[in-house]
């Protein structure tokens, strides 16, 4: 006699029915999961990558552009140096050529040495030559000034370039100011250029967040002659900077889309 089997519609034949469906649905939101986190860590990578070649880039950029502006220092240097005597006609003329070009440069001042013993003679001089009321200055509030006290010796900023500035820097010593004393004489000790800290600053009637480069000249017998003085603006040395760089890589971009 042949044995039936009855039909098993239970529970258990339900589960059996749906178990691998549901292993795969869950091995494959697990695999999904993963990979998104893995792309993301991939595009995370990438992106932190991007951002530091970017950040390498910008700041080649802007030590480039500075050291644009420390040759502009070393050829007022080399100028003034080869001169026995020089007026401001002459320092105007040698100056205005890099304003031209660099328009983030706020002012170039030349500061001679003056010993005491020579104050008077000097100030006349600047007077007779048409600076009415010329006198070597120091700060004795802030954006106030007055008569310099009795030094050994002084750097009184005798010329400046441009125009609009003067007023306000003219006859300023550059030693009366505390925090500039130290920079003045690791210049002079290096023979190099070296900046101040970044500033706000007052010159003329306007306000600039600003840095401010020393330099020393020296004489035939290796004594300081003098400083020359640079004052760089700092947000448009920056836009200037990023406008550079972004020129450069659309140049270089259209260079090597013209060669494939």
């Amino acid at each position: 006699m042949e044995k039936a089997y009855t039909q098993n519609s239970g529970p258990d034949k339900h589960i059996r029915y749906l178990a691998p469906r549901f292993f795969v649905l869950g091995v494959g939101v697990l695999l999904s999961i993963g990979c998104y986190f893995y792309l993301s860590a991939l595009d995370y990578e990438k992106a932190v990558k991007q951002i530091e070649s970017q950040n390498k880039q910008r700041a080649l950029a802007i030590a480039s552009n500075a050291n644009d502006r420390l040759v502009v220092l070393r050829s007022l240097r080399s100028y003034i140096q080869a001169q026995e005597t020089f007026a401001e006609p002459e320092f105007s003329q040698q100056a205005s050529l890099f304003l031209d070009h660099y328009p983030d440069i706020q002012a170039i001042e030349w500061a001679p040495r003056i010993p005491d013993a020579l104050r008077p003679d000097f100030e006349s001089a600047m007077q007779s030559a048409g600076r009415e009321g010329y006198q070597i200055r120091q700060y004795s509030a802030a954006n106030k000034t007055q008569s310099s006290k009795p030094q050994s010796s002084y750097l009184p900023i005798q010329f400046v370039e441009p125009a609009a500035e003067r007023k306000a820097a003219l006859g300023l010593d550059l030693n009366s100011v505390p925090h500039w004393t130290d920079l003045l004489e690791k210049a002079k000790t290096k023979n190099a250029p070296v900046a101040s800290a970044v500033t706000t600053i007052t010159q003329g009637e306007s306000q600039q967040i600003s840095v401010r480069i020393f330099y020393p000249v020296f004489d035939d017998a290796g004594l300081v002659s003098g400083f020359l003085s640079m004052v760089i603006k700092l947000e448009p040395f920056i836009r200037y900077t990023d406008h550079s760089r972004r020129e450069s890589t659309d140049q270089r971009a259209y260079i090597l889309s013209s060669l494939r």
